[in-house]
């Protein structure tokens, strides 16, 4: 691609706060390409964007693109309104503003500055399983620290366990995980780590003992 075209084509700034939080406050991936489709045509203006343009750039049928805006101004992350310019002609364009309200009350919910062990846990969380978090397993990670008084550590410990399982639903391993060791009145992470040794031991001693029958498959 020769430069000039390049410099001519223009640049979309995506904010990292968007990229960060849009799978929190309930956006799909493909509702946040046609934002960012948004952001590119509309770029400061009080234009109504091409959606047709938009629909061919992502290859998805207009009915669709129509669909998925709906969707977005229900979830409150963009809204629809009317410009009138200077000489009194109205257009109708979409505010992108939106999404950054519903990020800031997202914070404002879950990192309150008196929450800050929560706010800790779910950076925590997310550093070590790869993802961000949705809202009901934030919500879940809450209700761990408040409501059923685990502690962090126990509750890394867990997450660590889950981490090195390779399991596909590590909230709901988790969640297993710090019933049982409730039930069993394990508080501490020098007790949840001898329960976790034995539990590993137990089981290759019984893979160890567990009799493989061969079978012969030769005829007589």
């Amino acid at each position: 691609m020769e430069l000039n075209k390049y410099l001519k084509a223009g640049e979309t700034l995506v904010s990292n706060l968007i990229l960060q939080n849009y799978r929190k406050i309930g956006m799909t991936d493909q509702e946040l390409l046609v934002y960012i489709q948004l952001l590119m045509y509309q770029n400061k203006t009080f234009e109504f964007p091409n959606l047709e343009n938009i629909s061919s750039n992502l290859k998805i049928p207009l009915d669709m693109l129509y669909q998925i805006l709906d969707n977005l101004s229900q979830k409150q992350i963009i809204e629809l309104k009317t410009h009138k310019s200077e000489d009194g002609k109205q257009s109708d364009y979409y505010s992108l503003i939106p999404i950054y309200e519903k990020i800031e009350k997202l914070e404002t919910k879950f990192f309150a500055s008196n929450e800050e062990p929560v706010r800790e846990l779910l950076q925590k969380i997310e550093q070590l399983i790869g993802r961000v978090l949705s809202n009901l397993e934030m919500e879940q990670a809450r209700n761990w620290l408040e409501k059923d008084k685990y502690s962090q550590d126990l509750i890394m410990t867990a997450f660590k366990e889950a981490v090195i399982n390779n399991v596909n639903a590590p909230f709901k391993y988790v969640n297993k995980i710090l019933k049982t060791w409730k039930q069993k009145q394990i508080a501490t992470v020098e007790e949840a780590t001898r329960e976790i040794y034995n539990h590993r031991m137990q089981s290759q001693s019984f893979v160890k003992n567990t009799i493989k029958v061969p079978i012969n498959h030769s005829k007589e």
